[in-house]
């Protein structure tokens, strides 16, 4: 019975852990990808250009939806900072921007 019941709550940590670790970052499944596709198809471009991109490349992910989009740019910073800190620190380079929010305006 004890053994039982360990494994049970082994399997609900795990299925909960899964489940948490699936929607903390909805903004950042969808950002970080941009992020790291740009940066591979655009290196070396004017930053002009590649704020541009990313303008385009996340309205086209969102939909153009005012909604979304608006909550992408206040917590995109946040989330790549934690998830894709690298590409992040690339595009802001790239962009001469200091901030994703800055960028995607």
């Amino acid at each position: 019975m004890i053994r039982l019941l360990r494994l049970s709550t082994a399997v609900a940590v795990t299925l909960a852990a899964n489940a948490t670790a699936q929607t903390i970052d909805p903004v950042a499944a969808k950002l970080c990808p941009i992020l790291a596709r740009i940066l591979t198809d655009s290196s070396g471009a004017a930053p002009e250009f590649m704020q541009g991109l990313l303008v385009i490349n996340v309205a086209e992910a969102y939909g153009y939806d005012h909604d979304q989009l608006t909550t992408v740019q206040a917590t995109a910073d946040a989330v790549t900072t934690a998830t894709c800190p690298d590409d992040r620190d690339a595009i802001l380079k790239a962009t001469n921007q200091p901030t994703l929010a800055d960028a995607m305006r």
